[in-house]
């Protein structure tokens, strides 16, 4: 028997008792996800405050909300830029300043 747990999974793991770890959640979803905090950040929400709501709206913990952001950023300011070349006027000026702000914040203090 240990010989078949050599992997790290324990006993109850490989004969199907237990479930390792969180359930996966979708690529699209995770995206979904860091768009509607990015979106919650550029209405004026604080970075915590919007984590907590999108968290609670989507039955989530806000750790997982957080590192779901944190991995798919890019992908989610990406897609509101396009949203601001695309529909420029369904954006007020000062929700515009506060993407650009954003994004400069995320990744141009990278460098």
């Amino acid at each position: 028997l240990t010989k078949l747990t050599g992997g790290g999974n324990s006993l109850e793991v490989l004969i199907g008792l237990k479930q390792r770890g969180r359930k996966r959640v979708p690529l699209d979803q995770k995206v979904r996800e860091a768009q509607l905090v990015l979106s919650r950040m550029v209405e004026g929400d604080s970075y915590e405050e919007a984590i907590a709501v999108i968290a609670e709206e989507n039955h989530r913990s806000e750790s997982a909300v957080e590192k779901n952001y944190a991995k798919m950023a890019p992908y989610a300011y990406g897609a509101k830029a396009i949203e601001f070349l695309i529909e420029p006027q369904s954006f007020s000026a000062k929700q515009k300043q506060r993407f650009d702000s954003l994004y400069d914040t995320k990744f141009n203090s990278i460098k």
